[in-house]
């Protein structure tokens, strides 16, 4: 008989497995990494075992994100996650592993882009959330607003790259230096 109590873990047949659950996770294309972190909640005696799958989704490697690592604070080891199934061990007394990739600076603006890690195949521990979405935020290039003139208008929409102001001087005036 299975019981939940997943501040205590999850219990099937009267052993007690800790729970795995870790957060979606946003970052915005110009960060440098973005970082997700694997908890693992209740009896912490024994180790675990889970494996981890990236799908790529519209985001893609290496032309988005580069490699994903996931680090073992407890000894530092770090594993390459890629497409095929990676089997991850948190050893007994170990909370977190911690997932890390290097976001690609495109300069293309082209909307929030995703992909995908997926947990599953587990050994003594209840996985809470089976799949996490990483998803990425382009940030337009922006300019600062253009100079005012004296002596003329200046009109302008939008101050990202490729928008354009246009000046227009008054009678008698010629622009000069802007």
């Amino acid at each position: 008989a299975a019981s939940f109590g997943f501040a205590a873990g999850f219990k099937l047949d009267a052993v007690a497995f800790p729970v795995l659950r870790a957060e979606d996770v946003i970052v915005v294309e110009m960060d440098s990494e973005a970082v997700v972190v694997f908890t693992r909640f209740g009896d912490l005696s024994r180790g675990s075992r889970f494996n981890v799958r990236l799908m790529p989704g519209s985001a893609t490697s290496p032309a988005d994100y580069d490699a994903v690592y996931v680090t073992n604070p407890a000894d530092a080891t770090r594993t390459v996650v890629n497409s095929t199934t990676n089997e991850l061990m948190m050893q007994s007394n170990v909370a977190t592993v911690i997932a890390t990739f290097k976001i690609i600076m495109d300069n293309i603006t082209e909307g929030p882009e995703e992909y995908f890690l997926f947990l599953e195949g587990t050994r003594r521990v209840f996985i809470l959330t089976p799949m996490v979405t990483v998803t990425i935020r382009d940030v337009a290039a922006q300019c600062p607003n253009p100079v005012d003139i004296v002596n003329g208008t200046m009109t302008f929409i939008g101050n990202s790259v490729g928008d354009t102001a246009t000046y227009t001087c008054n009678p008698g005036f010629d622009l000069d230096g802007v």
